[in-house]
C-alpha cells in the first residue's frame, strides 16, 4: 500500500471536466436557495446536505464565494444540526464531527464555529470503549460511518485520536475485509460505503496499512466492468452515490486504476450541455435514473435525488478527499458549456454532452480524461494519486458572523429525506414508528419499518451512510426515479 507523503497542488485528477461541471451545478443550486439546501418540498434548511455541499465542492478546488456564503448560514444554525435546538443536552456525534471537518476545511475555528467548542465537544461523546456516541434522549443512532468521519474530524483538528477509538473502529472489520455499517451482535458483513469510509478514516489516522489494504481490496473487488461499485444494506444498484465513496478511497490509498474507473463510470451518469441549464453537470445516481432524465429533455428538472448524487460523487472527481479539503485552494467556478476556447469542442454521447471546460490548475492531466461511454475498466492507466495531508492543525481564525437563520423546528423532526445519497434525520421525541431503528421515512416513501409508498414513487431502500446526518450516521433511504 502507497499512500504519498504531501497533496499534489497542480496535478489534475481524471474527472477534472466532470468535476468542473458537477461544481457548476451545486453552486447554482446553493444560490438558488440562498446558500443553504432544503429538505424537498419544505423550506427546512438541511444543513447536513449543504455541509456536504461544500465538502464537494472544495473537493473539487471550485465554488470558493458559494462555500463561503453557505459556510456563514450553517454557522448561524448551527444547533438546529448538533441538536441543543431540540434539547439543552441533546448532542450528536456525526454532526459534531462533521461540522468539525467543515470548520477546518473553511479555514475556521473549530474551536468556536457557530458558538460550539466542537473540537471539546467531540471528545466529550466517546465512550469508554472509543466510540464516538450520540448524547440524547431519543436513541444513539451512531455507526461505524460516525466513527471514521469522527476520526478523520479530530485528525484533521490537529487532536490525536485515542487508540480506542481507533480500535473501535478497526473492530468493525468483517473477515471478508470490509467493515459493516452497524456495530453491535450478528453476522459481519462487510458494506461498501462503511469499508470507503473507514479507509479515508485509516488513512488520516496512519500506522494500520494492513486494515487499509484490506479494505480497499475489499471494494476493488467489488467494482464493476463499468467502474462502479453497488451499495451496501439493501441498495443493490450500482450507483454514484457507492461510487464517489469507493473512488474517494481509491485516490487516497494510491489506487490510480480503480479510482480512474470509477470516475469514468460517474462521468458516464453526468448530464452534459443539452440538458436544461439548472441540470447541466448533475449526476443521476444511477443508468436508469440517467435514462429517465435524458428521455424528459427539456421538461427534466433537478431534484434532491441529483443534488446527492452530486455531492457524494464530487468526492471521487475532485483531487481533495476529506482529509485535505481547503478552501484556500479553491476558486470560483467555471460553466462546462461556456468554452473559452474556439478550437474545442464538446462530445455528446447517448444523450448527454460533457464539455471540455478549463480546470483551475496549471498542470495537464497525468492520465486523460475519462469519456461519457460508460465502458471503463479497472485496467485503465493509473491516476496521480490523492494525498491525504498529515495531521492539520486548528485554525485560529475567527468563524464568519452568523447568518440569518433558516426557519427552526418548534420540534424535533422525526422525517427521513428520502435521497439518492446521504440524508441527515433528526431524532424524534419518542416512538414514531413501527422500524425497530426508531427512523422514520418521509412521506411517500417505504422506510424499512414497512410502511407504504403513497406518492406514486419506487419504493426507498435502505441505503448507504453518507457524511452522517442530523441524528448521526443513520439508515439511509434511496428513491428510485418516479415513473409516471
Amino acid at each position: 500500500m502507497c499512500i504519498r507523503d504531501s497533496p499534489s497542488t497542480t496535478a489534475a485528477g481524471p474527472g477534472a471536466s466532470a468535476a468542473a461541471g458537477a461544481a457548476h451545478f451545486i453552486v447554482g443550486q446553493l444560490v438558488a436557495g440562498d446558500h443553504v439546501l432544503d429538505y424537498p418540498g419544505t423550506d427546512q434548511a438541511d444543513l447536513g446536505l449543504t455541509m456536504d455541499a461544500v465538502l464537494g465542492l472544495l473537493a473539487t478546488g471550485s465554488g470558493a464565494s458559494a462555500a463561503r456564503a453557505a459556510t456563514e448560514a450553517i454557522a448561524g444554525s448551527l444547533d438546529d444540526y448538533l441538536g441543543p435546538s431540540f434539547g439543552a443536552q441533546e448532542l450528536y456525534a456525526g454532526p459534531v464531527a462533521k461540522a468539525t471537518l467543515l470548520a477546518v476545511s473553511m479555514d475556521q475555528n473549530p474551536r468556536t464555529f457557530g458558538g460550539h467548542d466542537l473540537v471539546a465537544d467531540l471528545s466529550a461523546l466517546e465512550a469508554a470503549d472509543g466510540r464516538f456516541a450520540d448524547r440524547t434522549a431519543y436513541g444513539d443512532t451512531s455507526n461505524t460511518f460516525t466513527q471514521a468521519l469522527g476520526l478523520i474530524a479530530q485528525a484533521r483538528a490537529g487532536t490525536a485520536p485515542s487508540g480506542k477509538a481507533v480500535n473501535f473502529l478497526l473492530a468493525q472489520a468483517c473477515p471478508d475485509g470490509g467493515y459493516r455499517m452497524f456495530p453491535g451482535p450478528g453476522a459481519c458483513v462487510g458494506d461498501p460505503d462503511a469499508a470507503a469510509l473507514a479507509v479515508v478514516a485509516l488513512a488520516a489516522t496512519g500506522g494500520h496499512d494492513a486494515a487499509l489494504d484490506r479494505a480497499v481490496d475489499f471494494l476493488a473487488e467489488r467494482q464493476q466492468a463499468g467502474g462502479g461499485l453497488a451499495g451496501g444494506s439493501g441498495a443493490g444498484s450500482v450507483n454514484s452515490n457507492t461510487t464517489g465513496l469507493a473512488g474517494m478511497a481509491f485516490a487516497v490509498a494510491d489506487r490510480g486504476a480503480h479510482w480512474a474507473a470509477a470516475t469514468d463510470f460517474l462521468t458516464s451518469l453526468q448530464l452534459g450541455c443539452d440538458a436544461p441549464p439548472a441540470l447541466r453537470g448533475a449526476l443521476a445516481y444511477d443508468a436508469p435514473s440517467h435514462a429517465a432524465l435524458v428521455a424528459a429533455g427539456d421538461a427534466a428538472v433537478a431534484t434532491d435525488q441529483e443534488r446527492r448524487a452530486t455531492v457524494q460523487a464530487m468526492l471521487s472527481l475532485g483531487t481533495s478527499s476529506l482529509i485535505d479539503t481547503t478552501i484556500t485552494t479553491a476558486a470560483e467556478p467555471v460553466s462546462p458549456c461556456e468554452d473559452p476556447d474556439p478550437s474545442s469542442s464538446s462530445s455528446t454521447t447517448s444523450g448527454t454532452s460533457t464539455a471540455s471546460a478549463p480546470t483551475t490548475t496549471s498542470t495537464a492531466p497525468t492520465t486523460p480524461t475519462p469519456s461519457t461511454t460508460p465502458a471503463p475498466t479497472a485496467t485503465t492507466t493509473a491516476a496521480t494519486s490523492r494525498t491525504p495531508a498529515a495531521t492539520t492543525a486548528a485554525s485560529v481564525t475567527q468563524p464568519v458572523a452568523p447568518g440569518t437563520p433558516r426557519s427552526t423546528p418548534a420540534a424535533p423532526s422525526a422525517t427521513t429525506t428520502a435521497t439518492g445519497a446521504a440524508t441527515d434525520t433528526t431524532p424524534a421525541p419518542g416512538p414514531t414508528s413501527s422500524d425497530t431503528s426508531g427512523l422514520v421515512a418521509a412521506a411517500g416513501a417505504n422506510s424499512p419499518g414497512g410502511q407504504t409508498n403513497s406518492g406514486g414513487t419506487a419504493a426507498l431502500v435502505a441505503g448507504a451512510l453518507v457524511l452522517l446526518g442530523a441524528a448521526g450516521a443513520v439508515l439511509i433511504l434511496r428513491r428510485g426515479r418516479p415513473t409516471s
